[in-house]
């Protein structure tokens, strides 16, 4: 499976001054894939090891600091001898071993030229008394499949053509088509590598509808148990409450932009900001949900006009979401039907710049009026509307641009491209490519 991310490890690779590589990211969304087909591309060999085996463990038995030590261990566990300068060494779920998240750092200071790669789902979260190797690891995080990565697996062909459409700021009607279908489709499936893999292993569209939504239940159930491995009871608890409460406040907004996060009613006896902080540091920390502030007002840096107290909460996959709200395949290809359009098109959105913009996604809110996306470029802010179909009015935008005259206005919907003066209407489907989108729009 092709993934995007293995040009970021190729470049960790080749730094001069390589540090060990912890890959972090929401479990199942293919970091031991990545990093053992990585492996096997870059290296001479490979040495995996993987710290759910409690035998693992004892590798560190003298602490974080004896590396020498470790890696003799490693070399007798695996009875093979390791090649400092060649070989690849793994640490597959290192968070159940703080010691050797602590011993890093070491190997950063006294091995530069060993290769570690690490992958971890909950680092820092796992409630260990280790410190952490701040300063001495190089950091990548993992996300599910974006649109154009289950494209290349789904139909390859119209992935190369709409990666063109992105230079060109042009696209066929009937490529457009096509390709809003891919983006039903994908809607359901998400990006989760398992679940893609059992999609397209079907040959019948709703058999493999079936076999992808299976997937995501077993992964919701995983994730759910992982609550109570990693917390105390309560916590777990209160964790669980959460993650399971955001679909139903997503749903709640029909087809309108989805409102800030209400506190009230997901927790008895919890109404505040103060009272869930923690359940939803974890869940934000465990890559499982994305947190959008609302800015006040559209002016960089957009963190200084937002407040703790104020943001939207979308999940991390669209094919879960879908699967947790047990969305009709039908009600989803058929989009004359349904009022749940609104939400899936705001969150696949959000999913997929969150490879773009990181950390820099935000929203806006004055009085009435609403922008789904402001996003930082250069020394601007672009504001992005997103609407589900093609009925693509918006007093919204248009107050937004009376008010603040951006550089570019960004409209997301059903319709084809089409690029005036000051405003870009794109593809949904398009999403991840905004950066380029915007740098074409803007010249």
């Amino acid at each position: 499976m092709k993934r995007s991310a293995m040009k970021l490890l190729e470049n960790w690779k080749h730094k001069k001054n390589r540090k060990p590589l912890l890959l972090q990211g929401a479990r199942q969304v293919g970091k031991t894939y990545l990093i053992n087909k990585f492996g096997k591309n870059y290296f001479d060999r490979i040495y995996t090891l993987n710290f759910e085996d409690p035998t693992v463990h004892t590798i560190f038995n003298n602490g974080p600091v004896d590396v020498e030590s470790a890696l003799l261990r490693m070399q007798v566990l695996l009875g093979e001898k390791i090649n400092r300068k060649n070989d690849l060494i793994f640490f597959d779920e290192i968070q159940d071993c703080p010691v050797a998240i602590n011993a890093l750092k070491y190997f950063n200071e006294n091995m530069p030229d060993l290769a570690i790669a690490c992958a971890g789902s909950h680092i820092g979260i796992s409630g260990s008394q280790g410190s952490f190797p701040v300063g001495r690891v190089n950091f990548e995080t993992l996300h599910p499949l974006s649109f154009s990565e289950f494209l290349f697996q789904y139909k390859p062909l119209l992935a190369e053509v709409m990666q063109k459409a992105v230079s060109t700021l042009e696209l066929d009607e009937f490529i457009h088509g096509q390709l809003w279908d891919a983006y039903l489709i994908y809607t359901l499936v998400g990006g989760m590598p398992e679940a893609v893999v059992s999609f397209l292993s079907e040959d019948d569209l709703y058999s493999a509808l079936n076999s992808a939504r299976d997937v995501h239940k077993t992964l919701i159930h995983g994730y759910i148990n992982d609550f109570s491995k990693y917390c105390e009871k309560q916590m777990a608890h209160k964790i669980s409450a959460v993650f399971q409460n955001i679909p139903s406040q997503l749903q709640a907004v029909h087809d309108q932009s989805t409102k800030r996060y209400q506190f009230s009613g997901v927790i008895s006896g919890n109404s505040k900001y103060a009272q869930l902080q923690g359940p939803l540091d974890w869940l934000l920390a465990s890559g499982l949900i994305l947190r959008i502030p609302i800015a006040s007002i559209p002016e960089q840096p957009l963190s200084a006009y937002c407040k703790p107290n104020m943001f939207k909460l979308l999940m991390f996959d669209i094919g879960i979401l879908n699967s947790q709200l047990n969305i009709d395949f039908g009600m989803t290809i058929d989009q004359t039907q349904g009022s749940y359009k609104g939400f899936i098109a705001e969150n696949f959105v959000a999913q997929q710049i969150r490879n773009t913009f990181d950390n820099q996604m935000y929203s806006w809110a004055k009085a009435r009026s609403e922008i789904e996306f402001v996003l930082p470029y250069r020394d601007s802010v672009i504001p992005v509307e997103v609407k589900s179909g093609i009925r693509t009015k918006s007093k919204s935008l248009t107050e937004y641009k009376k008010r603040y005259a951006p550089l570019l206005a960004v409209k997301l919907s059903g319709k084809n491209i089409r690029h005036e003066r000051g405003h870009l209407n794109a593809p949904i489907y398009l999403a991840e490519f905004l950066p380029e989108l915007i740098a074409q729009a803007v010249k």
